[in-house]
């Protein structure tokens, strides 16, 4: 549309020519806009302390494993064979200053010595029941597995067989331990008046118990276990091989826990104020096209760091969970969240571009007929387009001038263009010196 003011003598009276803007009802929200990576709920880099051949490998990546499972076992044969000559030792070692005890005319052996073969019975019968237990439950594994068609008959022979053998280890450690009780409580006696045999020859034995200890839990870490139940998504342990002799030094396997996502985004110290938890966020990413994932903030850092991109700069890291994810949107990729950090609904608003502030006010230029009047206003919120007006004068639809200078004045008329809705050749100052007041062209 057009107006122009048409005097009785325009060509003296030259008006100016504004760009017609709009009051309206709508909707304002506001946003921060970061970027960063999609992450998993939780990971884990799987490698093992002890450099043995791997000779087992369980799983291979997508696998969905839980905490505690065996991922692979490595050659267990030498450290066997060690252990097992290592006990013999003790065992010998024991006897020898049980005899010592013996010469000196009793049936006396040390509370301390004692001590250690009763701490040995009480270890081998733990270890017995947890063998037990472990033959228990993988009988009714194998039981279920094979009812369900997923293993063979054999398999649960052979689980019956185990779980029949760790019934008599147990039986005999338990018969071991109430002897080594037994003979705690004998040798009790007389123990001032014994003469004991040399400290060297128990500190050995104490020794070597100890480093049996050590042995022992090192074979059982050469099963290779998940600390996390998730998802393998890598697998860089090869058959073979050493634990330690993995593709480009990685580490055997990496576990993650996909059962949540996070995008996780670092938002400049000017914004962070802007950002609460449980704030709604739009995310999208290269591999979604123009589709788009919905989040939440879960997370607001309590410290800041430095930025990796910009010199001087401080950022917050933020962790936003995706609550409606997609399949899609993996553990890596690139990511960018719009996080809505305010909104008001159906309010008074035009663009800030119609706002003139002078000093701490801020007006707008009403047009009313070609006259402009200029009225003072109440700012809200503001978003990157559009600002919240608060006047009980301005109403719905209402035309203001766009870009007003200070030159403008309150009362002053003018030629309103509005180049979208002017015909083609209308765009030009109006012409001619006829009598009247205010034409309106469509």
């Amino acid at each position: 549309a057009v107006f122009w003011i048409k005097g009785q003598n325009a060509s003296k009276n030259v008006m100016k020519t504004v760009e017609a803007g709009k009051i309206e009802t709508g909707d304002i929200e506001t946003f921060v806009e970061v970027s960063g990576n999609i992450e998993a709920n939780d990971s884990a880099e799987i490698t093992s302390n002890y450099n043995y051949e791997i000779v087992e490998i369980n799983v291979k990546e997508g696998d969905k494993v839980q905490k505690n499972q065996i991922l692979a076992r490595l050659d267990t044969k030498d450290l066997k064979n060690e252990i097992a000559i290592l006990e013999k030792e003790v065992a010998y070692e024991q006897l020898r200053l049980q005899e010592q005890y013996r010469d000196v005319g009793n049936v006396y052996t040390s509370t301390e010595s004692l001590k250690l073969a009763l701490d040995d019975a009480k270890l081998r019968n733990t270890n017995a029941k947890i063998a037990f237990n472990q033959a228990v439950d993988n009988l009714k594994k194998q039981e279920d597995l094979f009812a369900a068609g997923a293993a063979p008959e054999q398999d649960v022979q052979n689980a019956k067989n185990a779980k029949e053998q760790a019934e008599v280890s147990l039986e005999q450690s338990e018969v071991a331990y109430k002897q080594a009780q037994e003979s705690m409580e004998k040798g009790q006696h007389d123990i001032n008046n014994a003469v004991t045999p040399k400290e060297s020859a128990r500190a050995s034995l104490s020794i070597k118990l100890a480093t049996l200890q050590q042995k022992r839990d090192k074979l059982n870490d050469l099963n290779i276990k998940s600390p996390i139940s998730g998802t393998v998504t890598r697998v860089y342990a090869k058959l073979g091989r050493t634990a330690k002799d993995t593709e480009n030094n990685r580490a055997m396997f990496i576990i993650e826990d996909e059962s949540k996502k996070f995008l996780v985004a670092k938002v400049g110290q000017y914004d962070i104020s802007d950002i609460k938890l449980n704030q709604e966020v739009t995310i999208t990413s290269d591999v979604l096209g123009k589709d788009s994932a919905k989040g939440t903030v879960s997370r607001i850092s309590p410290t800041g760091e430095k930025s990796s991109t910009a010199n001087n700069t401080i950022v917050i890291p933020v962790k936003i969970l995706v609550t409606k994810s997609d399949k899609r949107l993996i553990t890596g990729v690139s990511a960018k969240a719009k996080i809505k950090t305010d909104s008001m609904k159906n309010v008074l608003k035009t663009s800030f571009e119609n706002i003139l502030s002078q000093g701490d006010k801020n007006f707008v230029f009403v047009i009313d007929n070609g006259t402009v009047k200029k009225m003072e206003i109440k700012t809200g919120l503001a978003s990157t387009f559009d600002t919240q007006i608060i006047s009980k004068d301005l109403k719905d639809g209402m035309q203001v001038v766009k870009n007003p200078d200070e030159t403008l004045m309150d009362g002053e008329k003018v030629t309103v263009t509005d180049p979208n809705q002017m015909p083609a050749g209308m765009q030009g100052a109006p012409q001619g010196g006829q009598q009247g007041g205010v034409q309106y062209v469509d």
